[in-house]
């Protein structure tokens, strides 16, 4: 009498290889015993020692079988087989070779093995839209960055054509007014030239004292301003030192778009990343064209103020 096992895959053998066989068939029949959890048609096996056995017949099923473990171990960890004796062995190849002259009725298309395949795509599809969804977002932020990126090139462009225009400077040219001849008479005393002379060195003391009071008066207001300016750009006292040369240093070294792109990935607000274009026009304008302190870029970049320089130095990096 002929008795079904579950027999172990791993301890099942093939005389036949694997490359005999068409890889997606192999692929296509491992879905479907992991869907029906087992072979409709069991394989035929002969013992072939401790625990060891040889495919008889089914040898398509059998690396079927094989693929279907690979995917599911737990699932397909063993397969339902025929174990035949050895003195059995002939009867059942002629069983086989009778059998396998029968046309066999086709399977009806309402079966469960085509609901689990609907099943199979559902939750492919499911699986595929959130990745689509993550594809969609990454295309909407390349298309800002662009834009962004093409905003920038432009005013680095025009900043680059007003910088490259010859500056002339206006001079206006005062003609000195002559002086009119006198319509004296030659006439004069000498009395009166006399009292001209005297007069006169009186007025230049007058003259050189109102001189040195304006010099005085416009250098306090210079003073007073330079020292209010100064004022305007000094750092906050509690910034890191070491944060605020790393940050001085990105600045002086970094192109204008991977300087961008460093604020933007620190997060840095627009109303910050504005300044880039002007930032990179005055450090070409500086000494060997970097900057050597915050307060020369907030003296040299107009608008940039305490607020902007102490968020690029506690976020850039």
């Amino acid at each position: 009498m002929l008795k079904c096992f579950f027999v172990d895959v791993k301890s099942i053998s093939s005389e036949i290889p694997r490359s005999e066989f068409d890889q997606s068939k192999i692929e296509q029949l491992a879905d479907l015993i992991l869907a029906t959890d087992g072979l409709i048609r069991p394989l035929i096996l002969r013992q072939s020692g401790l625990e060891k056995y040889t495919v008889v017949d089914g040898n398509l099923e059998y690396y079927a079988a094989v693929r279907a473990k690979e995917k599911n171990l737990r699932k397909a960890e063993t397969v339902n087989a025929f174990v035949i004796s050895a003195d059995s062995q002939q009867f059942a190849i002629d069983q086989i070779a009778l059998l396998s002259g029968i046309k066999t009725p086709s399977v009806p298309s309402s079966t469960n093995v085509h609901i689990s395949i609907e099943q199979l795509t559902s939750i492919i599809a499911q699986q595929l839209q959130p990745l689509q969804q993550e594809l969609g977002r990454v295309v909407t932020e390349l298309a800002a960055h662009k834009q962004i990126l093409a905003s920038f090139n432009s005013q680095v462009s025009k900043s680059a054509e007003r910088s490259s225009e010859p500056q002339i400077a206006e001079i206006e040219i005062v003609s000195p007014t002559p002086k009119k001849p006198s319509t004296k008479s030659k006439s004069t005393t000498k009395k009166q030239v006399e009292v001209a002379a005297n007069q006169q060195p009186q007025i230049e003391p007058l003259a050189n004292k109102a001189d040195e009071q304006t010099v005085s008066a416009t250098s306090k207001k210079t003073n007073t301003k330079n020292t209010k300016s100064i004022s305007k750009v000094e750092l906050d006292p509690s910034i890191n030192p070491v944060k605020a040369a790393n940050a001085l240093n990105l600045i002086n070294t970094l192109s204008a778009s991977d300087l961008l792109l460093r604020m933007q990935k620190s997060s840095l607000t627009a109303s910050t990343i504005k300044f880039v274009p002007s930032i990179i026009e005055q450090r070409n304008t500086q000494p060997d064209k970097h900057f050597d302190s915050w307060e020369s870029i907030m003296l040299s970049v107009s608008g940039f103020k305490t607020v902007a320089a102490t968020n690029i130095i506690n976020k850039l990096k």
